[in-house]
This record gives C-alpha cells, structure tokens and sequence, in this order.
C-alpha cells in the first residue's frame, strides 16, 4: 500500500510541475490563446482530481493516462501554434504516460468463456468471435471455494497471489478461487505473480 501512496504522490509531483510550466505559458500568451489555455488547465485540473478520486481502481488509472496524453497534446499544439516547445514539460508528460500505462492491469479485463481455460481467455479468430477450445481431458472446472488458503486467483484471471499482495485484494469476493498449495494453482493452469516466494 505505501508503493500505491507513493506512486500518487509521483503523480501529484507530475502534474504540479506540468501546472506550473502551463500557467507560466499562459501568462505569456495574448488574449484568445489565454482562454484556450486557460480552459485546457481547467481541464486537466478536473480530470486529475477525478483520478485521485477513482487511484486504486482500473479506471482511476485510465484516468491519469488520459490526463498525460492530453498534456502531451497540450505541448505539442503550443509548439504547433506558437513555435516553442517545451521539452521538459513533455518529458515529465512522457513520463506520467509511462507510468499510467504500466499500472492498468491487463488479466482482469479478459472473461473467460465457458469450455475455456484461463490461458486462452481473450483468444480470438479473424473474425473477432472468441475462439472455442475443445474440452480437455481431464476436468479442470474451477470451482468458487470460499475458504481462505495460501494462495488466491481470480475465476477470470490467470494469475496466482499471495493473499497479502495488493492485486489479490481487487478480486472480488465471489470471483476468488483458492489455493492451499502451488502446485494446486499450476495444475487449474494459473502460474505465480511476483508476490508469491
């Protein structure tokens, strides 16, 4: 959780510092390129406020990507219109986009379809239906257990954790599935986060 704290505060840096190169731009600015301007940092003052609001969430995090694409865009027009560009400002965009991009989890967005193993949820053929795999051999229907164990995975994932670690606390209650060993994990064909030791 302190990592989480952390990262926010990194965003908080981030987009202090983009406010303060944006408000320095604007009171260089004549009259209609400070209201454009003025309305853009309005803009991206709501939507980092909203991800704070939504931070710890897959959205929240979509969030914060938007608001660095749309700052990167930001000082790309003023070098487009006005002829300066401002490279540290687009560094430290960059650089929030960086960050933002690798926070979204992508195994939680994938469903995994009936006759399917967790390996080839999101599978699809050309023509965008979702492929069907054949049942395999032996039963590996995954079923809810509701009983804490060593280990936790999501019904839709195909990810294992420890229960400590912060992913495993975004599975939702009815769709966690346990583990009292590794081995059972492997087995049901999920493989192990970096949590797990």
């Amino acid at each position: 959780m302190t990592a989480s704290r952390g990262k926010l505060v990194v965003y908080g840096v981030l987009f202090l510092a983009l406010l303060a190169g944006f408000a320095r731009f604007l009171l260089l600015t004549g009259e209609r390129a400070f209201s454009y301007e003025l309305a853009g940092l309005v803009a991206l003052s709501l939507l980092m406020l909203l991800g704070c609001v939504g931070y710890g969430r897959a959205w929240g995090e979509r969030v914060f990507l938007f608001f660095f694409v749309l700052s990167m865009g930001n000082v790309v027009a003023i070098w487009y219109f006005f002829g300066s560009l401002y490279m540290t400002l687009l560094l430290l965009a960059a650089l929030g986009f960086l960050l933002s991009v690798v926070s979204i989890p992508k195994s939680a967005e994938q469903p995994v379809f009936s006759g399917q193993s967790p390996k080839d949820a999101g599978k699809a053929d050309g023509k965008g239906e979702t492929t069907k795999t054949p049942p395999p051999e032996k039963e590996t229907k995954i079923e809810v257990k509701h009983t804490p164990g060593k280990y936790v995975a999501s019904t839709r994932g195909t990810v294992y954790h420890a229960p400590k670690c912060e992913w495993a606390r975004k599975i939702s209650r009815n769709g966690r599935v346990w583990f009292s060993r590794k081995e059972e994990a492997v087995e049901k064909g999920f493989k192990a986060h970096g949590c797990v030791e």
